[in-house]
């Protein structure tokens, strides 16, 4: 699937955590926070259940599981 196929299905802001996501897929919740300016880990912890949910049944993409 395309780059922009897929990051269409996504919110602005959703796409702003999942491009960190995927660029440092081993990073906290806090550290994306920090890294997209929302420092709060609950909410990063929701946009990324919102992220899976959007994208499940797609294959993954650099190195993110998105299956729940």
């Amino acid at each position: 699937m395309e780059d922009e196929e897929r990051l269409n299905r996504l919110t602005p802001r959703e796409r702003d955590v999942y491009e960190v996501w995927r660029e440092h897929p081993d990073w906290s919740n806090a550290q994306i926070g920090r890294a997209v300016y929302m420092p709060a880990p609950h909410v990063i912890r929701r946009y990324k259940e919102n992220i899976k949910t959007k994208l499940a049944g797609l294959p993954p993409f650099s190195g993110i599981e998105l299956e729940a």
